[in-house]
């Protein structure tokens, strides 16, 4: 997967109506960040709203924001759990 994860879920998903990262591979652009976990819920990726989305636009928003930035970086928000 070009920005180094693989995701989850989508609206169409009853078990898991959010898009989440599901993977992240080791060498890849989120990996490197090294701020990126398993788990977590994409909220938006380059300002596109990632919430009430199809699986597939998902992955599109994030493959042309991996295309858009090719020499920029990429901003991805996340929802994280409170400890």
């Amino acid at each position: 997967y070009l920005a180094g994860i693989s995701i989850s879920g989508g609206i169409e998903s009853r078990a898991q109506p959010v898009v989440k990262i599901e993977k992240i591979f080791p060498g890849g652009a989120a990996f490197l960040s090294g701020v990126l976990k398993a788990g977590q819920e994409l909220v938006s990726v380059d300002g596109e709203n990632l919430q009430n989305v199809t699986h597939q636009r998902a992955v599109d928003i994030i493959r042309q924001a991996y295309h858009n930035k090719a020499k920029e970086p990429m901003e991805l928000v996340v929802r994280v759990a409170r400890a």
